[in-house]
């Protein structure tokens, strides 16, 4: 057999009890130890007496609990960050600086060389166009699409991971898009879009490189917290968010878990910097939970 490098433990219990019929004996056992050491507060030997009892009790606490330590390897699965990039024909237009709408992507990919190389350290950065996975090279050619179908390109990125899981999506286009995502109204979604979008099952960021003087933008752009937290210990969660095109504004920031609201704050951001939130909270149950972090 191969030799086996465990790199984590935790203390379980190997009763075949119930909980609720394994707290039930263990406070017995307290409660009657606990009489017993009182009844020798007059003994001329109570300390000798008063610890052979404690260790008693805590050898039948042992055969109700069966304590155990159970040893475990934990390997790190890095999730997919999945980058859908617009190359369809309207890229090419010119923008206000005199620059392609796609011009502004390359650069943005240069300028953001470094942010993309540190997440590549705990995600598998995946760059896709709106037909399917592109490469390096593809990437500094001429955008060509004919059609713009973003929501199509977002599920067929969500869609390429093979099973690994899919830790978001990043959508960068000038938003035209030809395929009927728009609603009614003048820049809605219209209802299929929008449950197209609720069953992509990950976060969606959008990266616009249209025109910057109409473009409006809340983002929660950082997020810092432990992944592991334990049961009534207080966790903290450091949030950022930045907020374009609006000035000052003063925002509501809503901490949900698993969908049900566990704490707001207020938080004013100016116009070009950003503000941050702290939300203390406490588990109250051990599992795997789903926390998330919004604003309107």
């Amino acid at each position: 057999m191969l030799p086996v490098s465990y790199n984590d433990w935790t203390l379980v219990s190997l009763s075949p009890w119930p909980f609720a019929l394994k707290l039930a004996g263990v406070l017995v056992v307290i409660a009657a130890c606990a009489l017993v050491v009182w009844s020798y507060r007059a003994a001329r030997r109570r300390w000798p007496l008063g610890i052979l009892r404690v260790l008693g009790a805590l050898v039948v606490m042992g055969f109700l609990i069966e304590p155990a330590l159970q040893l475990r390897v934990v390997r790190k699965v890095r999730n997919r960050l999945a980058v859908v990039v617009d190359r369809s024909r309207s890229m090419t237009l010119a923008s206000t600086d005199g620059r392609s709408r796609y011009d502004l992507v390359l650069a943005m990919f240069e300028d953001g060389r470094d942010e993309l190389a540190a997440l590549g350290e705990s995600h598998v950065v995946e760059l896709f166009d709106l037909e399917g996975p592109l490469s390096a090279g593809s990437l500094a050619t001429a955008p060509t699409g004919e059609r713009t179908d973003l929501l199509g390109a977002l599920e067929r990125a969500r869609d390429a991971g093979a099973g690994r899981p899919l830790a978001g999506l990043v959508l960068i286009s000038d938003g035209v898009d030809n395929a009927g995502m728009e609603g009614v109204g003048r820049g809605t979604l219209s209802a299929a879009a929008e449950k197209r979008l609720q069953a992509l099952g990950a976060p969606l960021s959008t990266l616009s490189v249209a025109d910057a003087q109409s473009f409006k933008d809340i983002a929660i752009v950082d997020v810092v917290v432990d992944e592991f937290a334990f049961v009534h210990n207080t966790v903290e969660a450091d949030v950022r968010v930045e907020a374009a095109g609006f000035g000052s504004v003063s925002l509501v920031m809503t901490l949900k878990r698993e969908g049900e609201v566990v704490g707001a704050h207020e938080v004013a951001v100016q116009e070009g910097e950003s503000a941050s939130v702290q939300f203390k909270f406490k588990p109250d149950e051990i599992g795997e939970f789903v926390y998330t972090v919004s604003v309107p």
